[in-house]
């Protein structure tokens, strides 16, 4: 009987915290900031989400989400919760399209990327987990053969 040791290690979003930098940038320079010093610009879930983002804000500013179809915001998560001002989105012709957060209403508006605005980062906090477990079983395999190796793992996960 052959005897193998994983370690398992679980990773999920935690709580996040969110940074309002008051340097006025495009939305692609608002990215870049953001991913250099934290985790990604703003990404909106939910309306609770929302109300603690619209707290923090003093002027019109930049979200994570662009594009002309509105699928996903700037860290790749799916887009599942929108706020849009009446008319929006507005169709910007054949230039890229971001959304700011309009200050008087809290209401998500789009226009050009290329605007500078104030933009809010997201620090994303992640808890991870370890565990470790052993797995006995019979087998005339060679456990020390990288494909059989990886061949249990795939099976594991």
């Amino acid at each position: 009987m052959k005897t193998l040791l994983f370690v398992l290690i679980l990773s999920e979003k935690g709580p996040s915290k969110y940074i309002l930098v008051k340097t006025p940038m495009t939305w692609y320079e608002a990215r870049t900031y953001c991913r250099s010093r934290y985790t990604d610009l703003v990404t909106v879930r939910n309306q609770s989400e929302n109300d603690q983002i619209f707290s923090v804000m003093t002027t019109i500013t930049w979200l994570g989400l662009h594009r002309k179809i509105w699928a996903y915001w700037s860290d790749q998560t799916p887009n599942t919760f929108t706020n849009w001002n009446r008319n929006h989105p507005q169709n910007t012709g054949d230039k890229e399209s971001c959304v700011m957060v309009d200050t008087k209403t809290g209401m998500w508006r789009n226009d050009i990327c290329d605007i500078n605005n104030y933009f809010i980062c997201q620090k994303v906090y992640s808890h991870h987990q370890q565990q470790t477990f052993k797995l006995k079983f019979q087998s005339k395999a060679d456990l020390k053969d990288p494909a059989i190796q990886q061949q249990l793992l795939e099976q594991v996960q």
